[in-house]
């Protein structure tokens, strides 16, 4: 089956709607950590690194945001991948 790009984006904007709602202070860390992996994994595909290029100030203001005063070094690993992958996205479909 063979989906076309506009539903694949679709989809993909689809699925950053919950993920911003994770994006909290109050989340556990475990909550932050995993939906700032979910922010990273987006751009191992082209559609994903596009829709989060698209998204970027939003994604960057909120992931930021949610960062506790002193997060802990998996957290910090996480944001430097996601700003590392923007930086790359940007370069290549910008």
């Amino acid at each position: 089956l063979l989906l076309s790009v506009d539903s694949d984006e679709d989809r993909v904007k689809e699925f950053l709607r919950p993920l911003m709602r994770q994006l909290q202070v109050e989340k556990p860390a475990a909550v932050q950590l995993l939906t700032m992996r979910c922010f990273v994994n987006l751009f191992r595909h082209e559609i994903g690194a596009k829709v989060a290029l698209e998204h970027f100030g939003e994604i960057l203001t909120r992931t930021s945001e949610s960062l506790p005063i002193s997060p802990k070094s998996n957290l910090k690993q996480a944001h430097a991948s996601l700003l590392l992958n923007f930086a790359i996205a940007a370069r290549k479909y910008g």
